[in-house]
């Protein structure tokens, strides 16, 4: 539950409707506002944290990384004017014109914000395009701290990119393999990525293909001329899927 100090700094007018619960969690009399508050406190906490280390005098040798495991919540199965938990993705423009929520291999569900601050080291106020996600967290961190990375693991260190020294590191494929939802797998290839859904479903959705240095709302789908790509996709998931008795996803082909 958010706490009133964060509440009442947003408009009671915000929120005509009440959250009854419909799509599961807790009901909110004032489901915008809770959001928003749930994310200022949150804002706040880390803030306090940011204080504490400069306190201690040991900001300059820690390195803070914010992000998030998902896209926003998903809409919700008992009504459609909310999506889980209660929250107004419209109102806010959660996704920002990505499309799918969180439980999606479309970027909706798994392209997310990620902020670092290590003074001294990451350029303030530098952005990146280099696409990382949490298999790289390991090496990456490793080298942060000058010690050896785990021996399995097929993940990227992006320290150099971090830390702006005009590296970029070769990327390898990004693989996604979701058993929820219908079954779901996907792979990033350059700008381009492979995706298909439903695959524990009867009959298994089409392959689909996208461009993300064009198309970042996955409108166009090029499977039909990208087929190619789509070999690529295939020959990769062999490589990289394991057999997963508990969670299975039957990807064609593979």
């Amino acid at each position: 539950m958010p706490e009133k100090e964060y509440l009442d700094r947003y408009p009671e007018n915000w929120d005509a409707d009440a959250y009854r619960g419909e799509n599961g969690y807790t009901p909110q009399t004032r489901p915008r506002a809770a959001y928003a508050a749930m994310i200022t406190g949150l804002d706040a906490y880390v803030g306090k944290i940011m204080a504490k280390l400069d306190e201690l005098g040991i900001a300059d040798n820690t390195l803070i990384i914010f992000t998030s495991d998902n896209g926003t919540t998903l809409p919700g199965r008992n009504s459609k004017r909310w999506n889980t938990g209660g929250v107004d993705a419209d109102f806010f423009n959660s996704t920002a014109g990505l499309r799918g929520f969180k439980g999606s291999v479309y970027e909706g569900g798994i392209r997310i914000p990620c902020v670092m601050r290590w003074p001294g080291k990451i350029p303030a106020g530098a952005t990146t395009d280099f696409p990382t996600y949490f298999p790289d967290y390991a090496p990456t961190l490793c080298a942060a701290a000058d010690i050896e990375k785990p021996a399995r693991g097929d993940g990227v260190n992006f320290l150099p990119v971090m830390l702006d020294k005009g590296v970029r590191p070769e990327r390898n494929p990004m693989v996604w393999v979701f058993p929820e939802y219908g079954g779901q797998a996907a792979v990033r290839v350059g700008e381009y990525k492979v995706l298909r859904r439903n695959l524990n479903k009867k009959q298994p959705g089409d392959w689909e293909v996208y461009n993300l240095a064009n198309d970042i709302g996955e409108k166009e789908n090029l499977a039909s001329t990208r087929a190619n790509l789509v070999k690529k996709a295939v020959e990769i998931f062999k490589k990289e899927k394991r057999p997963n008795a508990i969670f299975p996803v039957n990807i064609p082909g593979v």
